[in-house]
């Protein structure tokens, strides 16, 4: 299975790369909201997306309602990595698209998500 990687910052970017190769997974990155969505509208794209919500050019909410916003018959299975915490960006997050059931909490991974670089905790949303 292929499985998009999107953060801005590249250790986080990097350790989730490495968990997941290591865990038998082809792993595509990309280290901006324009080039996950980019590599989410191509014809072999990965089936699940982990985004960062934060990211320059396009935010992870952008990119969900970009890929939603095609009416492609593949279902790509979106979650937005965030260190928001509020029910109203969890509400923000699932309106953009993302997947219901896809609230976790980034923070019980160590050493993946900004915590791990710039002292910020992470959910999942």
């Amino acid at each position: 299975m292929k499985i998009l990687v999107a953060d801005d910052d590249l250790v986080s970017r990097r350790l989730m790369e490495r968990m997941l190769e290591r865990s038998g997974y082809e792993v595509v990155t990309a280290a901006n909201g324009r080039e996950a969505a980019e590599r989410l509208s191509e014809a072999d794209c990965p089936r699940l997306a982990l985004i960062d919500w934060m990211m320059p050019e396009l935010d992870g909410p952008s990119v969900c309602r970009k890929v939603r916003s095609k009416h492609d018959s593949r279902y790509i299975y979106i979650t937005l990595l965030t260190s928001k915490q509020s029910s109203e960006d969890v509400v923000v997050g699932l309106e953009a698209g993302a997947d219901k059931g896809s609230l976790a909490d980034r923070s019980a991974y160590p050493g993946i998500g900004r915590q791990a670089g710039r002292g910020e905790g992470g959910d999942a949303v």
